[in-house]
């Protein structure tokens, strides 16, 4: 039994986005590219989809989710998972979160203070404050706040070359910006799926 929000609607509702097999696709596709899997990140791991499959791939997991890191704990009960409930961004500081209760994935970062039901104040830690080792793949999808995340992991992507899925929309403000950073690490990059990109070398 897959733990959820009570008002999770979205997931499981369709053949395609059942918990087993949501974005199962983009996920063996960039694998395809890992060389080593040794550790690997799951940025934005919302209830635990891609945490799940991780876990039997890598040696090592370091999970991060603000909102819903309760359920990812109880969907994913393994020795070789490290799960932080903060949000990822280029410093530390605090910020408001919408809550998605329809679609819990669909949560994201706004800009400006809010409170309320529909609305949560979290921790945002940047990635290279870890200095995690050996990481060999890192997947993020944190809602538009892409290369923020990005921008916090520096360190950690140009010391350990990793590949990355990320989810990067055509009408993310930074799709510019992202592409470029990549293109100056001589990373290759291809779109899968409808939304996702992976990054390779």
């Amino acid at each position: 039994m897959i733990s959820k929000p009570e008002t999770e609607g979205w997931l499981g509702k369709y053949s395609h986005n059942q918990f087993e097999n949501y974005q199962i696709e983009e996920y063996n596709s960039a694998l395809k590219y890992v060389k080593n899997f040794r550790t690997s990140l799951d940025l934005g791991a919302n209830l635990g989809i891609m945490s799940a499959r991780m876990v039997k791939d890598f040696k090592m997991v370091h999970a991060f989710e603000p909102l819903f890191y309760d359920h990812l704990q109880k969907n994913v009960k393994t020795d070789n998972i490290k799960i932080y409930p903060h949000a990822v961004g280029e410093k530390q500081k605090t910020v408001t979160m919408r809550i998605g209760h329809y679609h819990s994935g669909g949560s994201n970062i706004v800009d400006h203070l809010a409170i309320g039901k529909d609305y949560k104040n979290v921790q945002v830690v940047t990635i290279d404050s870890y200095d995690i080792p050996d990481v060999d793949f890192i997947k993020i999808d944190v809602e538009g706040y892409e290369w923020n995340a990005i921008q916090g992991a520096k360190k950690t992507i140009k010391n350990n070359e990793p590949v990355l899925l990320v989810e990067l929309k055509q009408n993310n403000k930074n799709y510019n910006d992202i592409i470029y950073f990549f293109k100056n690490l001589n990373y290759n990059y291809k779109s899968v799926g409808e939304i996702d990109t992976v990054f390779y070398k």
